[in-house]
């Protein structure tokens, strides 16, 4: 689990140095006086019942920060939420404003370089499919070459093959004769 964590505080790190170098965090104050006064009040009422009653006095002049640990600050936080909701989408909006242009000059630069690569790549495919055809015409040509010279080679041995045979032909006449 710290590796994934790690990990992503590397990535966080990576895209906010990428994008923006002045990522700000955000800032939610909510007004707590109400419930400061409240504790203040809870103390000065325990002083203050003290002169009556030392023990209930002194346990209630105690008591008013651990009662605030336990009503207030549930409030705080639904106060915090309740803020940071309110804020949210204004922090988004200037969040947009500061990412948006880098991160349209990252797209505009990998369309660049992705155009690149796309033409570079038709080009050498134009060029392969250049020398595949010429290759093939030479192939063509050379061949049609050759078959010319061996039509002409075998009518050659074809004339030389009648001549063995008429002249066997006439030796055989002439031995039966």
């Amino acid at each position: 689990m710290a590796l994934v964590r790690d990990d992503a505080r590397d990535t966080a790190k990576r895209v906010a140095a990428t994008l923006s170098n002045d990522a700000q965090k955000l800032d939610v104050h909510v007004d707590t006086i109400k419930y400061d006064v409240g504790v203040v009040a809870l103390m000065f009422g325990g002083m203050a019942l003290m002169a009556v009653n030392l023990m209930a006095g002194g346990v209630l002049a105690l008591a008013g920060p651990a009662i605030f640990a336990m009503f207030a600050r549930g409030r705080v936080h639904e106060e915090v939420k309740k803020r940071a909701k309110e804020l949210a989408p204004e922090v988004m909006r200037e969040t947009a404003a500061k990412v948006g242009p880098r991160l349209e000059e990252l797209i505009d630069a990998f369309v660049a370089k992705l155009d690149a690569w796309v033409v570079g790549t038709g080009e050498e495919l134009q060029r392969e499919v250049v020398e595949v055809l010429a290759a093939t015409r030479q192939a063509k040509t050379e061949s049609a070459h050759d078959a010319t010279k061996a039509a002409a080679d075998v009518d050659a041995q074809a004339s030389a093959l009648a001549a063995v045979v008429e002249r066997l032909t006439g030796l055989r006449d002439s031995l039966a004769g």
